[in-house]
Protein backbone atom coordinates (compact mmCIF):
# COMPACT_ATOMS: atom_id res chain seq x y z
CA UNK A 1 0.00 0.00 0.00
CA UNK A 2 3.22 2.39 0.77
CA UNK A 3 4.33 1.73 -2.24
CA UNK A 4 1.34 2.26 -4.21
CA UNK A 5 0.80 5.44 -3.09
CA UNK A 6 4.10 6.88 -3.09
CA UNK A 7 3.87 6.15 -7.30
CA UNK A 8 0.06 7.80 -7.51
CA UNK A 9 -0.96 4.49 -8.76
CA UNK A 10 -5.00 4.17 -9.22
CA UNK A 11 -6.62 2.32 -6.84
CA UNK A 12 -9.65 0.42 -7.55
CA UNK A 13 -11.82 -1.59 -5.51
CA UNK A 14 -15.03 -2.55 -7.78
CA UNK A 15 -15.19 -5.90 -7.60
CA UNK A 16 -12.09 -6.31 -6.14
CA UNK A 17 -9.36 -4.33 -4.17
CA UNK A 18 -6.31 -3.35 -6.30
CA UNK A 19 -4.01 -1.37 -8.20
CA UNK A 20 -3.84 0.11 -11.42
CA UNK A 21 -0.25 -1.06 -12.77
CA UNK A 22 1.90 2.11 -13.50
CA UNK A 23 2.36 3.06 -16.97
CA UNK A 24 6.08 2.55 -17.34
CA UNK A 25 5.19 -0.74 -16.21
CA UNK A 26 3.57 -1.20 -19.58
CA UNK A 27 6.58 -0.01 -21.53
CA UNK A 28 9.41 -2.57 -19.46
CA UNK A 29 6.62 -5.14 -20.37
CA UNK A 30 6.70 -4.37 -24.23
CA UNK A 31 10.49 -3.79 -23.85
CA UNK A 32 11.18 -7.12 -22.11
CA UNK A 33 8.94 -9.22 -24.53
CA UNK A 34 10.48 -7.20 -27.88
CA UNK A 35 14.21 -8.15 -26.72
CA UNK A 36 13.47 -12.26 -25.41
CA UNK A 37 11.17 -13.16 -28.40
CA UNK A 38 13.24 -11.53 -31.07
CA UNK A 39 17.10 -12.40 -29.63
CA UNK A 40 15.28 -15.66 -28.08
CA UNK A 41 14.94 -16.40 -31.90
CA UNK A 42 17.89 -15.62 -33.12
CA UNK A 43 19.87 -17.42 -30.56
CA UNK A 44 17.30 -20.28 -31.97
CA UNK A 45 19.25 -20.02 -35.69
CA UNK A 46 22.62 -19.72 -34.04
CA UNK A 47 22.47 -22.96 -31.99
CA UNK A 48 21.11 -24.77 -35.04
CA UNK A 49 17.68 -25.24 -33.85
CA UNK A 50 15.80 -22.69 -36.80
CA UNK A 51 17.37 -23.02 -40.14
CA UNK A 52 18.26 -19.80 -41.82
CA UNK A 53 15.14 -19.84 -44.56
CA UNK A 54 12.24 -19.58 -41.90
CA UNK A 55 14.33 -17.27 -39.59
CA UNK A 56 14.69 -15.20 -42.77
CA UNK A 57 11.00 -15.23 -43.79
CA UNK A 58 9.77 -14.67 -40.22
CA UNK A 59 12.22 -12.13 -39.47
CA UNK A 60 11.59 -10.53 -43.08
CA UNK A 61 7.57 -10.39 -42.61
CA UNK A 62 7.75 -8.90 -39.27
CA UNK A 63 10.07 -6.16 -40.32
CA UNK A 64 8.28 -5.13 -43.84
CA UNK A 65 9.77 -4.52 -47.73
CA UNK A 66 10.04 -0.26 -46.56
CA UNK A 67 12.58 -1.29 -43.66
CA UNK A 68 14.78 -3.62 -45.86
CA UNK A 69 16.33 -0.92 -48.12
CA UNK A 70 20.24 -2.39 -47.29
CA UNK A 71 19.58 -5.71 -47.17
CA UNK A 72 20.21 -6.84 -50.23
CA UNK A 73 23.65 -5.75 -49.29
CA UNK A 74 24.37 -8.30 -46.69
CA UNK A 75 25.54 -10.79 -48.21
CA UNK A 76 26.46 -13.80 -45.10
CA UNK A 77 23.39 -15.53 -43.81
CA UNK A 78 24.73 -14.72 -40.11
CA UNK A 79 25.11 -11.26 -40.64
CA UNK A 80 21.85 -11.01 -42.53
CA UNK A 81 20.10 -12.24 -39.44
CA UNK A 82 21.43 -10.44 -36.97
CA UNK A 83 20.34 -7.34 -39.71
CA UNK A 84 16.88 -8.61 -39.75
CA UNK A 85 17.32 -8.97 -35.62
CA UNK A 86 17.84 -5.20 -35.27
CA UNK A 87 15.19 -4.27 -37.62
CA UNK A 88 12.55 -6.21 -36.22
CA UNK A 89 13.10 -4.78 -32.89
CA UNK A 90 13.51 -1.06 -33.94
CA UNK A 91 10.06 -2.03 -35.86
CA UNK A 92 8.49 -3.43 -32.72
CA UNK A 93 9.63 -0.36 -30.72
CA UNK A 94 8.08 1.95 -33.27
CA UNK A 95 4.66 0.39 -32.91
CA UNK A 96 4.60 -0.11 -29.07
CA UNK A 97 5.24 3.57 -29.25
CA UNK A 98 2.99 4.26 -31.46
CA UNK A 99 0.28 2.27 -29.24
CA UNK A 100 0.83 3.69 -26.26
CA UNK A 101 -0.10 7.23 -27.40
CA UNK A 102 -2.93 6.08 -28.95
CA UNK A 103 -4.27 4.45 -25.34
CA UNK A 104 -2.39 7.35 -22.98
CA UNK A 105 -5.63 8.51 -21.78
CA UNK A 106 -6.96 5.27 -20.59
CA UNK A 107 -3.18 3.99 -19.41
CA UNK A 108 -3.19 7.08 -17.75
CA UNK A 109 -6.77 6.45 -15.86
CA UNK A 110 -6.19 2.94 -14.98
CA UNK A 111 -8.24 1.22 -17.58
CA UNK A 112 -6.03 -0.84 -19.96
CA UNK A 113 -6.67 -4.15 -19.02
CA UNK A 114 -4.12 -6.01 -21.49
CA UNK A 115 -0.20 -5.89 -23.01
CA UNK A 116 0.83 -2.92 -25.58
CA UNK A 117 2.31 -6.36 -28.18
CA UNK A 118 -1.60 -7.04 -28.11
CA UNK A 119 -2.62 -3.96 -29.70
CA UNK A 120 0.20 -3.72 -32.27
CA UNK A 121 -0.26 -4.88 -36.25
CA UNK A 122 2.46 -7.12 -36.51
CA UNK A 123 0.90 -9.06 -33.21
CA UNK A 124 0.14 -12.08 -35.32
CA UNK A 125 3.35 -12.73 -36.60
CA UNK A 126 5.41 -11.64 -33.39
CA UNK A 127 2.92 -14.16 -31.74
CA UNK A 128 4.07 -17.41 -34.65
CA UNK A 129 7.46 -16.53 -33.75
CA UNK A 130 7.16 -16.68 -29.86
CA UNK A 131 5.67 -20.06 -30.32
CA UNK A 132 8.36 -21.65 -32.74
CA UNK A 133 10.46 -20.13 -30.40
CA UNK A 134 8.92 -22.11 -27.44
CA UNK A 135 8.54 -25.17 -29.85
CA UNK A 136 12.27 -25.51 -31.04
CA UNK A 137 14.43 -23.24 -29.04
CA UNK A 138 13.47 -23.24 -25.32
CA UNK A 139 12.68 -27.57 -25.58
CA UNK A 140 16.39 -27.66 -26.72
CA UNK A 141 17.73 -25.28 -23.99
CA UNK A 142 15.87 -27.69 -21.56
CA UNK A 143 17.79 -30.23 -22.26
CA UNK A 144 20.70 -28.65 -21.96
CA UNK A 145 20.62 -26.95 -18.92
CA UNK A 146 21.46 -30.26 -16.69
CA UNK A 147 24.67 -30.13 -19.08
CA UNK A 148 25.17 -25.74 -18.81
CA UNK A 149 24.47 -26.02 -15.05
CA UNK A 150 26.52 -29.27 -14.09
CA UNK A 151 29.69 -27.44 -15.82
CA UNK A 152 29.04 -24.18 -13.51
CA UNK A 153 29.12 -22.10 -16.81
CA UNK A 154 27.72 -18.69 -14.75
CA UNK A 155 29.64 -19.57 -11.45
CA UNK A 156 32.61 -19.51 -13.32
CA UNK A 157 32.65 -16.50 -15.38
CA UNK A 158 30.65 -14.68 -12.24
CA UNK A 159 34.17 -15.69 -10.63
CA UNK A 160 36.33 -14.60 -13.33
CA UNK A 161 34.79 -11.09 -13.95
CA UNK A 162 34.85 -10.55 -10.47
CA UNK A 163 38.61 -11.98 -9.78
CA UNK A 164 39.25 -9.13 -12.99
CA UNK A 165 37.10 -6.11 -11.27
CA UNK A 166 39.47 -6.82 -8.05
CA UNK A 167 42.41 -6.76 -9.61
CA UNK A 168 41.44 -3.87 -11.66
CA UNK A 169 40.93 -1.83 -8.42
CA UNK A 170 43.80 -3.32 -7.00
CA UNK A 171 46.28 -2.08 -9.48
CA UNK A 172 45.29 1.23 -8.63
CA UNK A 173 42.34 1.51 -12.05
CA UNK A 174 45.70 1.24 -14.08
CA UNK A 175 44.20 -1.02 -16.64
CA UNK A 176 47.66 -1.45 -18.84
CA UNK A 177 48.94 -3.16 -15.73
CA UNK A 178 46.36 -6.17 -15.84
CA UNK A 179 47.06 -9.00 -17.18
CA UNK A 180 45.76 -9.88 -20.83
CA UNK A 181 42.75 -12.04 -19.54
CA UNK A 182 41.67 -9.66 -17.40
CA UNK A 183 41.74 -6.80 -20.08
CA UNK A 184 39.95 -8.84 -22.59
CA UNK A 185 37.56 -8.96 -19.94
CA UNK A 186 36.41 -5.91 -18.76
CA UNK A 187 36.67 -4.54 -22.13
CA UNK A 188 33.83 -6.70 -22.62
CA UNK A 189 31.73 -5.16 -20.25
CA UNK A 190 31.93 -1.62 -21.60
CA UNK A 191 32.72 -0.01 -17.81
CA UNK A 192 31.21 3.60 -17.61
CA UNK A 193 33.56 6.44 -17.53
CA UNK A 194 32.97 6.93 -13.63
CA UNK A 195 33.54 3.09 -12.81
CA UNK A 196 36.82 4.47 -10.11
CA UNK A 197 33.87 6.37 -8.08
CA UNK A 198 31.17 3.03 -8.15
CA UNK A 199 31.18 1.66 -4.86
CA UNK A 200 31.81 -2.11 -4.29
CA UNK A 201 28.19 -3.93 -4.15
CA UNK A 202 27.59 -1.88 -7.88
CA UNK A 203 30.72 -3.09 -8.98
CA UNK A 204 29.65 -6.41 -8.42
CA UNK A 205 26.10 -5.67 -9.89
CA UNK A 206 27.93 -4.61 -13.03
CA UNK A 207 29.25 -8.41 -13.54
CA UNK A 208 25.67 -10.07 -12.60
CA UNK A 209 24.42 -7.56 -14.89
CA UNK A 210 26.50 -8.62 -17.90
CA UNK A 211 26.35 -12.55 -17.74
CA UNK A 212 22.67 -11.75 -16.35
CA UNK A 213 22.33 -10.10 -20.78
CA UNK A 214 24.27 -13.04 -22.50
CA UNK A 215 22.60 -15.51 -24.19
CA UNK A 216 22.99 -19.35 -23.80
CA UNK A 217 25.27 -19.96 -26.73
CA UNK A 218 27.75 -16.35 -26.02
CA UNK A 219 28.29 -17.69 -22.20
CA UNK A 220 29.48 -21.17 -23.84
CA UNK A 221 31.35 -19.78 -26.08
CA UNK A 222 32.69 -17.55 -23.16
CA UNK A 223 33.57 -20.16 -21.30
CA UNK A 224 35.34 -22.01 -23.67
CA UNK A 225 37.69 -19.23 -24.68
CA UNK A 226 38.53 -18.86 -20.62
CA UNK A 227 38.75 -22.41 -19.77
CA UNK A 228 38.70 -24.53 -23.18
CA UNK A 229 39.97 -28.01 -21.42
CA UNK A 230 36.79 -27.82 -18.99
CA UNK A 231 34.11 -28.21 -21.76
CA UNK A 232 33.45 -31.70 -23.57
CA UNK A 233 33.30 -31.01 -27.55
CA UNK A 234 29.32 -31.90 -27.67
CA UNK A 235 28.31 -28.67 -25.52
Amino acid sequence: RQIAQALGLIHHTSGADYWARHPLAFLLEAADDICYSIIDFEDGYKIGKLNFRETEGLLKTLVGPKHLEGYSNVLNEDKRISYLRSKAIAALIDDVTSVFFDHEHQILQGQMPDSLLSHIARHSILSEIMALTREQVYTYRAMTADNIAGFDVVAYLLNRLVEALLAYQGCGWNLGRLGAIHQALLSKMNLPEDFEDIDPYHVFQLATDYISGMTDSYAIDLYRQLEPTACPAGL
